[in-house]
Parts: C-alpha cells; sequence; structure tokens
C-alpha cells in the first residue's frame, strides 16, 4: 500500500479512507448493467477482428465466471505487451529530494502526481530517468535521464493530483525519447469493471522498476466521483505510476492508499500499532481527460495538448523490436562429458566462438559471446551438484574460474603443516594474563600479523579456495546460514557481473561532479542489485557497522558465501538466541525479531553458528572501537561463546583459518584454540 511521510496519512489519503468508508454498499453489489455494456462493447472494439468473440459470449467472459471464480489464463503476448509497454514509464528524481514514477502520454508530455511535481521550479530541478530497471539476466541497464522542461509546457491540478509535463525529446547523453514511446489515454468508459485485474508498472521505494500482474482486482469505481479502488501493490514512490487493464490501457492514475478510518476520521491500527491499509486509490483516466480537454491553452502548449488527445500511439512492441535493453551475455554450455566405456572421466578442449541470433520476440539482432577454450571433465556423482558452464567473455570471470580450476588437485587441509604454524605463530602469547591482558595480547597480535589486506573481492579471494567445503567431486560452497550448498563455479560467475556493477557504480559515486541525490540513487540500485542477485557474500559483522571501510570490508576471516535472501532476511540485525516462548520470523535461513513490546532484537541462523561467533569474536580482537553501532556488549559475547562451544571448529573451519593465514599472515585464535575464548575480556573490543 502507499504510505506517505513514513506511515503518517495525508490528506489525500484521508480522503480516500472517507469515501471508501461511504462506498461500502456500492463496492458489495454487482456493477451497474450500463457499465457492464459499456465493458463488453469496449472489449469487443480491442479485439482483432480474426478472433473477434461475440456480446454473447464477452458476457460470461467478465460477469458470470466470477459466481465460480475467475478465469486467470492469459496469451503468453501478455507479457511481452507488458514489456513494451513498461518502457513507457520512468523514474521520476525529485529536485528537492525524493522520488516517484512517471509515464509518457503523449511524444512529449510526461504525467505524474500533483503531490510529486507540484511547480514549474520544483520540476526544472527534476528529470525522468528511463531504463532504471535490470535486464533480462538481472544485471541493471544502463539508465538515460532526460531533464523536465516547464517552460515548455506544465499543467497541475491539485485536486485530482496529476501534472502533465515536458520532456526533452533528447537524452543527456544523446538518446532519443521517442524510442520509448508512449501511451494513449482513452476519455470513453468501458475500460474497466469492478473484479477485473489490474497491473501497475511502478518504481517502490526508489527502487528499480517493478509491475504487479493481474494478482489484483478493481474493488470499487464510486459513482459520480473521479476516483478508482484496487488491490494492486504499492509502496512509497509508486506515486505517479500508470494502472492497467488486461489490454494495457491505462485505466487510472496512482495517487494514494487508502487507509481504514474509524467514525472520527483517525487511522485505524492493527494490533502492532501499524495503520491498516484497505486498498489502494487512482484517479481514473476518464476523468483526467476531461480536466486536461477543458484547460485554457495557447500556442504550443495548446498544440502539445491537443496533440496528446488526438494523436495516435507508436506500436510499442515494434519500438520494443527495435531495440534489445541492456547487457545480453549468454551462458553457453560448450562442455562435451562422455565418459568412455567402462567408466572413467575424458577430458575435451573446444576453443569456440559462437554467434547466437535472437529472434523478434527480444530483438533483430545478434549477440557474439567468445567461449575461451575449457577443460570438461566427466560425470557429477550422485548427490552432487552438477558441473556449471564454462567462462564467457565477462571481464574478470575467466581469471577467478581459473584460480578455481588450479585449485582442484590441492590438498585440502594440512594438519602436520597447520600444527608446525600454530605453534609458531602463538609463542609470544602468555597464557598465564589476566582477561584484560590476554585480550590485549591477542588483538595486537592479529594486527600487527595482518601484513597483506586484500581489497574486498570474494570472486577472487573468497570462493576458489578458502571457502570450499570438503570432500566434493565439484568445487562446492556452502550458504553460511541455511548451510544449502553450490557449485563454487556458479556463485563466482554471480559475484563477478555483481563485482563489475559494484565497482562501476562506486566509481560514478566518487566522481566529484555526482550530485547527492545522485549518489543516494546509486547506492539504491546497489543495493537493490545485491538483494536481486541469487548469492551474496556475507559480512558476519555488517558493512553498515564499520561504514564499509577497509580492510575491515575486505578481511577473509568473517566473509562468508550466502544466499542473497539469508543475507537480506538477517540484514545488519545482530545475533540473538531466541527461546521456544519468544516469537519471531521464521525462514529456512533462520529467525528473526526487529522489535516488539520486548524489545527482542536479533537473529538466530539455521545454520553456521559456530563458524559465525568465532568469525564475530575474531573481529572484535583484531577492529576494536569499530563498530560505530555499538551492537556488541557482554550479553551477545555471551551468545557468541554459548555457540562457539556448542559447535566446535570443523574441518572446513581449520581449512578456512589455514588457507587465510596463507593470505592475510594472521589467524583466528578462537579456531586454533577453542578453549582460550573462555579466558578472553572481549569488553576492550566494544
Amino acid at each position: 500500500m502507499a504510505v506517505f511521510g513514513g506511515g503518517a496519512v495525508d490528506i489525500r489519503a484521508k480522503a480516500a479512507g472517507r469515501l471508501w468508508r461511504a462506498t461500502l454498499d456500492e463496492r458489495n453489489a454487482p456493477d451497474s448493467a450500463q457499465r457492464m455494456k459499456m465493458r463488453v462493447e469496449r472489449l469487443s472494439r480491442k479485439t482483432t477482428e480474426s478472433s473477434r468473440p461475440t456480446s454473447i459470449e464477452l458476457v460470461p467472459r467478465i460477469g458470470l465466471e466470477r459466481v465460480i471464480g475467475r478465469r486467470d489464463f492469459a496469451d503468453i503476448s501478455f507479457l511481452e505487451r507488458a514489456l513494451a509497454v513498461s518502457r513507457t514509464v520512468a523514474f521520476v528524481r525529485i529536485g528537492r529530494g525524493g522520488s516517484g514514477t512517471g509515464f509518457m502520454v503523449s511524444p512529449r508530455l510526461l504525467m505524474t502526481n500533483n503531490h510529486v511535481l507540484s511547480s514549474t521550479a520544483n520540476a526544472a530541478d527534476s528529470e525522468a530517468i528511463f531504463d532504471f530497471q535490470l535486464d533480462r539476466l538481472g544485471a541493471p541497464m544502463a539508465t538515460r535521464r532526460f531533464a523536465l522542461l516547464p517552460n515548455e509546457f506544465f499543467a497541475t491540478d491539485e485536486g485530482l493530483d496529476f501534472t502533465l509535463v515536458a520532456v526533452s525529446e533528447t537524452a543527456k547523453d544523446g538518446g532519443k525519447l521517442s524510442a520509448y514511446g508512449w501511451n494513449k489515454l482513452y476519455g470513453e468508459q468501458g475500460k474497466a469493471v469492478k473484479d477485473d485485474p489490474v497491473n501497475i508498472i511502478q518504481h517502490p521505494l526508489g527502487q528499480p522498476k517493478q509491475l504487479v500482474l493481474r494478482s489484483n482486482r478493481v474493488v470499487a469505481l464510486p459513482d459520480k466521483t473521479p476516483f478508482i479502488h484496487y488491490e494492486t501493490d504499492t509502496e512509497p514512490g509508486s506515486s505517479g505510476s500508470p494502472a492497467y487493464n488486461d489490454q494495457w490501457e491505462v485505466i487510472a492514475l496512482h495517487h494514494a492508499g487508502v487507509p481504514e478510518l474509524d467514525e472520527d476520521d483517525n487511522p485505524v491500527s492493527d494490533s502492532q500499532g501499524r495503520i491498516k491499509w484497505v486498498a489502494n486509490e487512482g484517479i481514473r483516466v476518464s476523468s483526467l481527460v476531461k480536466a486536461i480537454t477543458a484547460l485554457t491553452l495557447s500556442g504550443k502548449q495548446k498544440d502539445m495538448r491537443d496533440e496528446m488527445l488526438s494523436a495516435q500511439p507508436p506500436d510499442l512492441l515494434e519500438l520494443a523490436h527495435a531495440r534489445l535493453p541492456g547487457p545480453l551475455v549468454p551462458s553457453i554450455d560448450s562442455s562435451i562429458v562422455a565418459p568412455p566405456p567402462g567408466g572413467g572421466a575424458v577430458s575435451i578442449t573446444i576453443p569456440l566462438t559462437i554467434t547466437v541470433s535472437l529472434g523478434n520476440a527480444l530483438a533483430p539482432q545478434a549477440i557474439t559471446a567468445t567461449v575461451p577454450s575449457v577443460a570438461a571433465t566427466g560425470g557429477a556423482t550422485d548427490g552432487q551438484p552438477t558441473a556449471a558452464s564454462p567462462s564467457t567473455t565477462v571481464p574478470g570471470l575467466s581469471e577467478a574460474l581459473a584460480l578455481l580450476e588450479r585449485n582442484r588437485g590441492r590438498q585440502y587441509f594440512d594438519k602436520a603443516a597447520d600444527d608446525e604454524d600454530k605453534a609458531s605463530y602463538y609463542r609470544s602469547i602468555a597464557l598465564t594474563a589476566a582477561p584484560g591482558k590476554f585480550y590485549d595480547d591477542l588483538a595486537a597480535l592479529v594486527t600487527s600479523t595482518h601484513k597483506k589486506k586484500p581489497k574486498y573481492k570474494p570472486s577472487r579471494e573468497l570462493y576458489p579456495w578458502i571457502d570450499l567445503i570438503p570432500g566434493r567431486r565439484e568445487p562446492t560452497v556452502k550458504s553460511i546460514y541455511s548451510g544449502r550448498e553450490f557449485l563454487a563455479s556458479e556463485v563466482i560467475r554471480q559475484e563477478v557481473m555483481l563485482e563489475n556493477r559494484r565497482e562501476a557504480i562506486e566509481a560514478q559515486s566518487e566522481q566529484e561532479s555526482t550530485r547527492p541525490a545522485e549518489r543516494v540513487l546509486l547506492e539504491r540500485e546497489l543495493a537493490f542489485l545485491e538483494a536481486q542477485a541469487p548469492f551474496n557474500c556475507e559480512h558476519v559483522v555488517p558493512q553498515s557497522w564499520f561504514t564499509k571501510k577497509e580492510p575491515m570490508r575486505g578481511d577473509l576471516h568473517h566473509l562468508f558465501a550466502c544466499e542473497s535472501n539469508c543475507n537480506s532476511f538477517r540484514g545488519n540485525t545482530p545475533y540473538f538466541d531466541f527461546t521456544d516462548v519468544e516469537e519471531a520470523l521464521r525462514d529456512e535461513c533462520g529467525r528473526r525479531e526487529s522489535g516488539g513490546a520486548a524489545r527482542v532484537h536479533g537473529f538466530e541462523p539455521e545454520a553456521g553458528k559456530g563458524a559465525v561467533a568465532r568469525a564475530t569474536l575474531y573481529f572484535l580482537l583484531r577492529y576494536p572501537g569499530k563498530i560505530e553501532d555499538h551492537e556488541f556488549d557482554r550479553e551477545r559475547v555471551a551468545i557468541l561463546l554459548r555457540w562457539h562451544a556448542a559447535e566446535p571448529p570443523d574441518l572446513y573451519e581449520k581449512h578456512r583459518n589455514q588457507a587465510i593465514f596463507a593470505v592475510q599472515g594472521n589467524r583466528n585464535p578462537f579456531i586454533d584454540h577453542p578453549d582460550w575464548a573462555a579466558r578472553v575480556d572481549f569488553s576492550g573490543g566494544f
């Protein structure tokens, strides 16, 4: 639901709540015969001649079937049209700070809410950003930024909460606005009836473009009002989004959430004190067209308004086919696995260049990908993850996969060498020291021996060797909180793509010419990108606690492979032990609670408790006082010590410690000597 002011209910939402309350009887009644008739007639006109149904066939399609449940089938072309239409929707960066959504309604005019762009001054300092979204592979697309030109056209209406503003024909990088197309606003009625599906394309919370398809419905079209109520999910930042019917006609301009109000017009709250949002509200297109038609304009502004009302829209599918949005890097499997008779493995080297020609459903152009020579080994064993496809020409991917390949034959853990290294490393530590002095001595040791400080780059530093788990035919890593296993090659592949985009975003953000508002957008883009990737390296001490500074960020002792959903589920919540009587959100990654009357605030992982506990205790040794949020106290450390004692270091952790020692020069004392943890006074690390 749309929320304003961080959860407060503004005047628009209150008005929507009053209308919702006043139309209870109307919502519960069937649509009028006149409205159903108009809908049938419009559906008949929107259907092609070759497949046009009769009115007799259409009536049960939109009416009687609702008695036993709605048919939810859609032709596959529905999705293709959704993608084409979505290109007309833009992210609106508001000059004074904040964001909204807008969409093109003519070759030059963008529509959004009055409360998004309320004045010419505000619009002149804002911009429309197209292609702020992920491509087919989940990678961010290159955006196009267009200036808004309120001096050429600007019309707004606070009551109907809409704004029309002219957009520059040319983007700041030279791209053309005409490539994106626009939506025709039809003033006649019949575009929707109650219970019709609603589809909305939006930039919720200032994030890359998203859409909600068909699992929503029109719940009310209050008579003699310009509003429509529907169930589609939205968030702050969705203001100004277009709401479509299944024929991809705009039926409303989204503008507010609908809160449940009591008799005194106060928002009703649920048991947890949160506002109860019951629907969303949009302004009907028929009302918008009527108001825009009545505007008193002259000269160029009148011409632009008349063009919006009379011009025929472009074929959006043709426009979409003329341009392949974003980089597309195909994953090409050129391995040939053919064990010879009698078993065994065969190695085949294939230098290969493949040209992939994509059909019109994507774009009329070809993409070339070069696959380097690879050695393919045959057959994964039962129960093991399957082998990944070889490298494509993604920057840095070949190097990272080559590191993984070189580690195939290495001894996983050398106990004799490790015992010798431990004896030498800790010879200066006095075991008789008091707890505070013991902490100081260990802290000095792990700091002074930290000779090499690799930058944060898990695809090269962590996944090819350090984080591998033992006993697998193919190199494999495990997600630290769920314990699920994944091929290291696939995790590396995803991480390299993430690293490339992360470095580009960080470099752009650091440029002196990048404005603060743009930096915020770049940070949001990066956060969304990391959340959408299948895997995301977990810092057991969250990066926000030390403001992403090095060497903490790249210190391998507290980095682990992790699924993104587990990473996001944990967030930056400190570790906690839940008892059976405490309520918490459950997930395959663990349990979490972020507040409440009991002021419980913590995350308990499903797996990896001992490992993350020892990694966190190491961090308190190596970086005393660096945790800015002060999330650690004696109670938190007591939890970590319990996990440490309950789950002693295993072969996986001992391998990690030995491998990190070879890279960084320092070790985790609580893996080498688990009994030492109980003798340390960790308050020196707070």
